[in-house]
């Protein structure tokens, strides 16, 4: 019984951590907030690897003051960014940034 429970449990945990997507060396070509206050950044020169050329953070997702601010730096001082998303079938679920 519990070689089956833990069998489950890895399975949930492993179909969880498919749903992240993670997208590296994220160039911004846009950032703006719309009157929500949802955030939105458009990239190139990524990878790929969550086929997003845009992305939309959401206060239910993170907290969209401080990724304004991460947003803007990397914009002004021509950083990429790394950007996570909780969905990888969602590019509008980002929320978690990080500066090269």
């Amino acid at each position: 019984m519990k070689i089956i429970l833990l069998a489950l449990s890895l399975g949930i945990s492993q179909s969880l951590f498919a749903a992240v997507c993670t997208q590296n060396s994220n160039t911004l070509t846009l950032v703006g907030q719309d009157s929500t206050g949802n955030l939105f950044a458009g990239v190139t020169d990524h990878g790929g690897e969550c086929s997003c050329d845009f992305f939309r953070f959401k206060e239910v997702n993170t907290d969209t003051k401080k990724a304004l601010d991460i947003l803007l730096r990397a914009k002004i001082n021509y950083k990429k960014v790394r950007i996570d998303i909780k969905d990888a079938n969602d590019c509008n679920s980002g929320h978690q940034l990080y500066i090269h």
